[in-house]
This record gives C-alpha cells, sequence and structure tokens, in this order.
C-alpha cells in the first residue's frame, strides 16, 4: 500500500495541467498509431512514473497487488498508466486498486455481510432525447450566485431540477450501448435483473431500496450519464430517466440520495462518463458518487475519471462481468485483467 501526498511539491495547477496530458495518454492507450501527442503523453506518464514510483520498483517486483492511497489532487491520476523504464505500463506488471482514505477503509473491514449468492442489478437509462454536444454548455452561469439557494433547497429535499438547468444540464446525448450493456450482463449471471428507461426512476430506486432489494444483489451496474460538480460536491449525480420532472421527485440521484440507498454490494459499477470526479479533500482524495456509494453499503466501487466510448464500455463490462461469474476472480483482480486485456488488445 502507498501513501501519496502532494507535500507542496506539485502545485495544484502545475498537477492538473500534467494530469491532463496523461488522461490523454489513458484514453489513447490503445491506439496503435504513435501519433506526436501519444508519444508526448508517454513521456510525462513517464516522469510521473519516476517521480511517484520509480523508488518502490524493489517492493514491487516482489508483490502483485499495489493499493494505492491518493491524497489530494493526485486523486485524478490513474496510476496504472503510468510507463515505466521499459515503457510499459504498470499495470501490465501488477493490479493496481485504489483506496478513499483510512477511515473508509477501516469502516468496510468491519462491515460483516452475509454471503451472497453471484448475481447482478442493473439500470440502464438510453433514451434522454437530447444533444451529446449540451453537456459542454455547463455553468453557462456563475456557479457562486447560486449556492445558497441550493443548499436551501438540497436542505430541504426540493426538486432541484431548475437548478441544474441553470447550471448547463438541460439535455443529455442519448446512450445507444446501455441497454445492450445491461441484458449482456444479468444474462451471465441467474437470479439476476435489469431495469431500463421509464423504470428507473429516481422513486423506483429508492423503493427497492426501501424493500431491501438492493441489498439482495452482490453487484449493481448503472449504465446512465454523471454529473461531477466539485464546487458543489453535493450535486454530483446519477441522471434517471425523465429528467426534470415534476414534484419532489428530480431524477437526478444525487450523493445525499446514494449515500442513503441501503446495499450491501461487493461491487457497484458505474458505467457513466466522469462518474469518478468529485472535490478533492486533504486526507479523504476525491470525494464524489463513488464515496456516496461506499457509504450506502458498497465494498468497492468501479468509476471513470473521463468521457468514455460506448462501445468500449459495453466490451469492458462484459468482459469484467464474465469474470465475475466465474467465482474466480476478485473485482480487483478482475478489472485488471480487463484492463491489460484491452491493452493487449486480447479478448476473454
Amino acid at each position: 500500500m502507498f501513501l501519496l501526498n502532494n507535500n507542496n511539491k506539485l502545485g495544484d495547477a502545475l498537477a492538473n495541467k500534467i494530469f491532463q496530458s496523461v488522461i490523454k495518454s489513458c484514453v489513447l492507450m490503445l491506439n496503435s498509431n504513435e501519433t506526436k501527442e501519444v508519444i508526448r503523453s508517454k513521456k510525462i506518464s513517464s516522469l510521473l512514473y519516476n517521480f511517484l514510483i520509480s523508488k518502490f520498483d524493489y517492493l514491487l517486483s516482489k508483490n502483485k497487488h499495489l493499493q494505492v492511497l491518493q491524497d489530494g489532487i493526485l486523486g485524478y491520476l490513474p496510476f496504472e498508466t503510468l510507463n515505466n523504464k521499459k515503457g510499459n505500463y504498470l499495470v501490465e506488471s501488477i493490479d493496481v486498486s485504489y483506496l478513499h482514505s483510512f477511515s473508509v477503509q477501516k469502516h468496510i473491514l468491519n462491515r460483516n455481510y452475509s454471503s451472497k449468492e453471484n448475481n447482478v442489478w442493473a439500470m440502464a437509462v438510453t433514451s434522454f432525447s437530447g444533444n451529446p454536444d449540451a453537456l459542454k454548455t455547463k455553468f453557462a452561469i456563475n456557479l457562486s450566485d447560486l449556492k445558497t439557494d441550493i443548499y436551501k433547497a438540497i436542505d430541504e429535499k426540493s426538486n432541484l431540477s431548475n437548478f441544474y438547468k441553470q447550471l448547463g444540464y438541460s439535455t443529455f446525448g442519448n446512450l445507444n450501448e446501455g441497454e445492450k450493456e445491461a441484458r449482456s450482463i444479468t444474462s451471465l449471471f441467474l437470479n439476476s435483473k435489469y431495469l431500463t428507461n421509464s423504470e428507473c426512476t429516481e422513486q423506483n430506486i429508492k423503493l427497492l431500496s426501501e424493500t431491501g432489494d438492493l441489498k439482495k444483489y452482490k453487484y449493481l451496474h448503472f449504465s446512465t450519464h454523471g454529473i461531477a460538480v466539485p464546487e458543489i460536491p453535493e450535486l454530483s449525480a446519477l441522471v434517471l430517466f425523465n429528467n426534470f420532472a415534476e414534484g419532489a421527485a428530480d431524477n437526478f440521484l444525487t450523493m445525499n440520495e446514494i449515500a442513503n440507498l441501503k446495499i450491501e454490494a461487493s461491487l457497484v459499477t458505474l458505467s457513466a462518463c466522469e462518474s469518478g470526479l468529485g472535490k478533492v479533500f486533504k486526507g479523504e482524495g476525491v470525494f464524489g458518487i463513488s464515496h456516496a456509494f461506499i457509504a450506502a453499503g458498497a465494498n468497492s466501487t468501479a468509476v471513470s475519471l473521463w468521457q468514455v466510448d460506448e462501445s468500449a464500455t459495453y466490451e469492458f463490462m462484459t468482459q469484467l462481468y464474465t469474470l465475475l461469474q466465474t467465482g474466480k476472480y476478485s473485482t480487483s483482480q478482475a478489472i485488471n485483467m480487463v484492463k491489460r486485456n484491452f491493452y493487449q488488445e486480447k479478448w476473454v
């Protein structure tokens, strides 16, 4: 396990700039064409490896699993994509997983869930009647002007639709592969279930939680749009069907609402763009939707730090759950195996 701190060695502005370049390398890692941009990103990745990891090379050679406890801006860095001196990605030689914090890890270890059958519950929202470019219009106004009203509405558990509209979240692009992804995943397991579109409402999910149905599943899978609002983490949410609904339910499943769900899952997978982003808190890493699911009862989460391609996501998720269905691998082992498969262009 590594405890990695910023320690002011990398200023936040500089770190952000560097990490954006590394993220580009992550997105382009399957690109067989060594473009100038890819080569540059890999060089930056190698520099970060030397700065953060190289001193531990001896220990890494003796172990199969690296758990990283990130602090501050390092919470945005995907360590598995760092290049070592041989030009190989870290994930090629060792499994990499992440801890939210020591306090969260202690809480998880103290949980005592009864064993569950190997099953999955999946949710896929595919129809938003929107424009994929609409997501680029967020924060069209000054967020600070809305903060007081937003926090008041959150405290009163009011409908937040109008605030999302004002922040530019008025339409979302359709997700063509979502239902196919949910069907494929659930077909691998007995006694599994998936919901799509009009079934995927805030009211339905909260009802499943209250009746204890969500507790029955070992794996929970959410395929939809994700919103990250670092300035007001409480607005970070998963977008459900028929957003901007009337009444108390706005169909944005916010962090607070997620944290109040009753689940006992080994893994919650958020097949949503930027579902791993959030606000950085010193000592606690990136606080976002992933933390909320851990608070709700999940023992681990799989999230994304960037925009993801639908077809690639479908292949990734199908491979992941195919491995989990065998019962031979932990969630961490399965996720890392699929990452290696993707890089090496091998398919399960």
